[in-house]
């Protein structure tokens, strides 16, 4: 599935002086200021960290980064304006995210991919108002974006954003996707510090071994508490690779068996959770 947030644009000059993110009620959906961040609970981490005026126009960047897979980063060049979100693809502005409309209304996103040019179109649709509760809280009046690829069964994703906050989940082809744990919006001074940092995680993991594997790897695992882990693997679309599993562990020192019967070779991403809390990491099968 090609990705639709992911885009590397050349900066031509920064904006040391980048002021405060507009006055449309819109515009709070998206605060736009230097230093912003948000982490989530799949370990990706997006923040604003530059800014840089083109064509007369203050553009800032949104750069995700991936703790566990660096192949996943990536930045967006975005400004914002009475209540909407433009992105550059290629040098071209598009409108991505439109917090003007009303509940049931729609419009029309245009995603250039950079190399070939291709574009696709995705049609866009709003529900508002949707409550949604993550670690960092919940969050009410939210604005749910939905985007659809018409002629592609697989081509969906939801954005939801809270006002004052930003992005508090994104969730691709129903499966689930980053979920907001912790942020920190300057503009505010509104700031929720990570959960982790006052409940101590229930599990750690010391490693996966051997990695790449051919048919059987261990992942090591330190219990801090008796508990009940999931363990869910994906492929590089997301999508669930096999059934996930359920376990029961003591206390202390574990060790997880992962067959990869019915597994072609490639990369793999494993997911294990425990109450609120999570770790992802990435298999690598080689026949």
């Amino acid at each position: 599935m090609k990705n639709l947030s992911r885009m590397t644009v050349l900066c031509v000059c920064l904006d040391a002086a980048a002021p405060l993110f507009g006055t449309h009620p819109g515009d709070s959906y998206f605060p736009l200021q230097i230093g912003n961040r948000w982490s989530y609970q799949d370990s990706t981490q997006r923040t604003v960290t530059d800014a840089l005026r083109m064509n007369g126009n203050l553009y800032y960047r949104w750069v995700e980064t991936h703790a566990y897979n660096p192949d996943l980063a990536g930045a967006d060049t975005i400004r914002a304006e009475e209540g909407r979100v433009y992105v550059l693809h290629c040098g071209q502005e598009q409108l991505w995210f439109d917090f003007t409309l009303q509940e049931g209304a729609s419009y029309f996103y245009t995603h250039v991919y950079a190399g070939s040019g291709d574009t696709e179109i995705w049609n866009v649709t709003v529900s508002r108002p949707v409550i949604q509760t993550t670690p960092a809280g919940t969050f009410t009046d939210c604005v749910e974006l939905f985007f659809d690829v018409p002629e592609s069964n697989d081509e969906e994703k939801w954005y939801s954003f809270a006002p004052g906050i930003g992005l508090v989940r994104l969730q691709y082809d129903g499966w689930g996707g980053p979920v907001l744990q912790s942020y920190s919006i300057i503009d505010s001074g509104l700031e929720r510090p990570d959960p982790a940092a006052l409940n101590p995680p229930l599990f750690t993991i010391h490693g996966v071994y051997p990695n790449p594997f051919n048919d059987e790897t261990r992942i090591a695992v330190e219990m801090n508490v008796p508990g009940l882990v999931s363990m869910s693997v994906l492929d590089t679309n997301g999508r669930l690779a096999c059934t996930p599993v359920y376990l029961n562990l003591d206390a202390g020192s574990r060790v997880i068996p992962f067959r990869s019967a019915g597994l072609s070779s490639g990369i793999y991403f494993f997911r294990l959770s425990s109450g609120r809390h999570s770790f992802n990491g990435k298999l690598v099968i080689v026949r």
